[in-house]
């Protein structure tokens, strides 16, 4: 199965020979038949399974180490990144998701990433602030998202405070 990448805000991001979609308008629609999900640009239709899909976030987070984005995690160096984020398809099959959730999960995290992308791409690309725009809704954005998940937040905060704590006095009592 080839890697799948998309040029996602990165003029010098390489171009590979089996890139996903090249820019323009993003369509997308899922086909229930074969748990594929299909995207079309504005010259071509593309088919991807949810493991391109899979490669294309591990591929993205592993580009994403060297761009200095805050909240990026680098260790431990021999994981994947995928795994180090904890949305590996074992992982959140251990947490029971199941198999066609993670793929709900991995479209999504393409679909929503790409398409916001490349709608703030078409609607600004007459602008002369481009980037001074394009920053200021990106951290709107970030803040709807973080407002969006805070209660969440808060009680994932406890539980990972609360199996940290687990996890230390297991090793206590077997030190």
């Amino acid at each position: 199965m080839g890697r799948a990448s998309f040029e996602f805000g990165s003029e010098q991001r390489q171009r590979r020979k089996d890139n996903v979609l090249v820019g323009g308008d993003l369509t997308v629609a899922q086909s229930t038949r074969n748990n594929k999900t299909r995207f079309a640009s504005k010259d071509r239709q593309v088919q991807m399974s949810p493991k391109v899909l899979e490669n294309w976030i591990d591929e993205t987070l592993q580009d994403a180490e060297h761009l200095d984005i805050p909240g990026v995690i680098l260790t431990p160096e021999n994981k994947p990144p995928i795994n180090r984020y904890g949305i590996d398809r074992l992982t959140l099959r251990k947490a029971n998701v199941d198999d066609a959730d993670v793929n709900r999960i991995y479209r999504a995290l393409f679909v929503y990433s790409v398409g916001f992308y490349e709608l703030i791409k078409k609607v600004l690309s007459h602008t002369e602030k481009k980037y001074t725009v394009i920053t200021s809704i990106w951290k709107v954005f970030a803040i709807l998202l973080e407002y969006c998940c805070r209660t969440d937040y808060r009680l994932l905060i406890q539980a990972i405070s609360k199996e940290h704590k687990e996890e230390l006095d297991h090793l206590d009592k077997a030190y």
